[in-house]
């Protein structure tokens, strides 16, 4: 499925995790706070759990 990923984190090492995480999963960025990409259901579910820990 096509997923979106976009933030606004005002924390840097937040910000940088996540960046990290989104490409590490495989999508592109699209603009500074944008990841956009396709990911199967579980890659999905195991980003979010990711970008949650952190914020």
């Amino acid at each position: 499925m096509i997923t979106w990923v976009l933030y606004d984190i005002k924390n840097n090492a937040a910000r940088s995790y996540v960046s990290k995480a989104c490409k590490h999963a495989g999508l592109y960025r699209v603009q500074y706070s944008c990841f956009l990409g396709t990911l199967n259901a579980n890659e999905k579910d195991s980003l979010e759990l990711q970008i949650e820990k952190v914020i």
